[in-house]
C-alpha cells in the first residue's frame, strides 16, 4: 500500500470533521486511543496514504466507519431522531 504523504500535506483540524468533537492529539489512556484521539482516515480505502486521500478524524468516527454500514448508521440516526422528538 502506497504511503507517500508527508506531515506537511496533512490538515490537522481541531475538531473531527465527521462528529464535531474536539480532537485530542495526545496519547490515550496508557497508550490506547480514546474516542477523541486523532485517527488517519483513508477517504478511498482502496488507495494508500497519499495526498488528497487522507484526513484526520476522531478514533470514534473511524471505528464507526469501519464497523457499521451506511444502512446501519442511517437506521440508528433515524431511531435516535424519533426518540429525540418523542422526549421533547
Amino acid at each position: 500500500m502506497a504511503f507517500t504523504i508527508s506531515f506537511e500535506e496533512i490538515e490537522w483540524p481541531t475538531h473531527c470533521p465527521l462528529l464535531g468533537i474536539e480532537l485530542n492529539y495526545g496519547l490515550g489512556n496508557k497508550g490506547y486511543s480514546l474516542p477523541a484521539s486523532q485517527s488517519f482516515d483513508r477517504i478511498d480505502s482502496t488507495l494508500g496514504y497519499i495526498p488528497d486521500n487522507v484526513r484526520i478524524i476522531s478514533h470514534k468516527a473511524n471505528q464507526m466507519k469501519s464497523t457499521a454500514s451506511v444502512g446501519e448508521l442511517m437506521r440508528l440516526a433515524c431511531h435516535l431522531k424519533i426518540l429525540e422528538e418523542y422526549n421533547a
